[in-house]
């Protein structure tokens, strides 16, 4: 064959190229996102090479796994009233289907709620729970603040969560000095504030709502 008959592979695009020969992807990924730019690779059916940019600049996402915690009281991001009502009820779900398993602690609470990034925020429809399993316990002895606490961890953070959903205000917000041990929080501290805002609500809360606030606030089945 002479030098005639040689084909010289190209890439399709006219402009600026160059042949990826021992690159790696990864580096050349790497050096797309540090210059805030679109990578653009062409294959010419034997070899690969790099184009120009389009000028397409990368949308960075948020940081994934957004807490609900920053949900609550915040006016910038606060929860719309049906976006409240529609997450009440898949955690709800959730937290029953997995209520005094290993994959919900007596400790949860909506530090371990969070959403994925989207670039239109969180996806509020799709929650998924932070867990860290503990080591299994065989002993039925009960601990002194056992005596004097709720029956089922589990199902109180359930209550006050959905009180704080309703509220839009993360429960120790609402503390009062006597909910308190000497200003610091107690073991039953937002047990204590919760009853009590159920209480002055009264009718304010629609009766569905409240009876399931209630159901696990004061449980008498466990």
């Amino acid at each position: 064959m002479d030098k005639d008959d040689a084909v010289e592979h190209r890439p399709a695009s006219e402009g600026p190229h160059r042949y990826i020969d021992t690159e790696s992807v990864c580096t050349l990924i790497k050096e797309a996102h540090k210059n805030n730019n679109s990578l653009e690779l062409v294959f010419d059916g034997e070899k690969l090479w790099q184009v120009r940019s389009n000028g397409s600049h990368i949308a960075h996402r948020p940081e994934i796994g957004i807490p609900l915690k920053t949900l609550l009281g915040d006016s910038e991001s606060r929860l719309k009233l049906k976006e409240s009502r529609a997450l009440a009820v898949v955690l709800a779900h959730a937290i029953l289907h997995y209520c005094e398993s290993p994959w919900v602690s007596n400790t949860w609470n909506k530090e371990h709620v969070n959403f994925f990034a989207t670039t239109k925020g969180p996806d509020l429809m799709r929650p998924y729970l932070v867990t860290q399993f503990e080591p299994w316990s065989t002993s039925g002895e009960e601990t002194p603040n056992d005596m004097y606490s709720h029956p089922s961890p589990t199902l109180l953070s359930l209550g006050i969560l959905l009180l704080e959903l309703y509220l839009s205000k993360p429960i120790e917000s609402l503390w009062e000095f006597d909910d308190t041990e000497n200003g610091m929080e107690g073991i039953n501290t937002n047990w204590i504030t919760a009853e009590k805002l159920l209480d002055k609500m009264g009718d304010d809360l629609y009766e569905g709502y409240r009876n399931a606030i209630q159901a696990c606030l004061r449980i008498d089945y466990v």
